[in-house]
């Protein structure tokens, strides 16, 4: 394995010489392992493991929440139950197992 300026190549794998290191890509300031400013375009299958006390969010204007619990907010930072979808008028909603319909 080769290493240049913190990096180890590792053939398939590259990645930092040092744990505590982090990635910044398109800036400066990170406070993060990993910070993207800008876009980001993903292909496939994304998964997300060991999230200790972060949420996934999308957006900012009407965002979606996927809380470490397992809770889905739907234009609602903080649910309140397994799905909460907030002032949004729904045109059509069904989920199964537990079948409810929502019709606007």
């Amino acid at each position: 394995a080769a290493a240049s300026a913190g990096w180890i190549d590792d053939g398939a794998v590259v990645r930092l010489v040092t744990a505590g290191d982090i990635v910044s890509i398109g800036t400066t300031a990170s406070g993060e392992k990993l910070t993207v400013a800008g876009g980001i375009s993903a292909q496939g299958n994304s998964f997300f493991n060991n999230l200790s006390a972060s949420n996934i969010k999308f957006g900012t204007s009407n965002p979606v929440v996927i809380q470490q619990s397992g809770m889905l907010g739907v234009n609602k930072i903080s649910p309140s139950s397994r799905l909460h979808v907030e002032g949004m008028r729904l045109r059509y909603m069904m989920v199964q197992k537990q079948t409810i319909s929502a019709h606007s």
